[in-house]
């Protein structure tokens, strides 16, 4: 289960990133730590990034929570 708990604002360099923490199951965390070691990116990295494709799917008519 993921849920949302925090939002805030940081500031940096020109650019203005908001926050979100969230809450996983320790094994999801674990899968991916070792996924953001495999790509030399931090979690928060691979987490940004799954959420930018997964509002670019729902942009394009799907649905990213269901199967396609």
């Amino acid at each position: 289960m993921i849920s949302s708990v925090e939002v805030s604002v940081k500031d940096l360099g020109k650019r203005k990133l908001d926050l979100i923490s969230t809450y996983v199951e320790p094994e999801v965390k674990k899968e991916l730590e070792r996924w953001a070691n495999e790509e030399e990116r931090s979690v928060s990295w691979i987490m940004a990034k799954l959420a930018e494709k997964a509002l670019k799917q729902k942009e394009n008519g799907l649905n990213p929570l269901k199967d396609n």
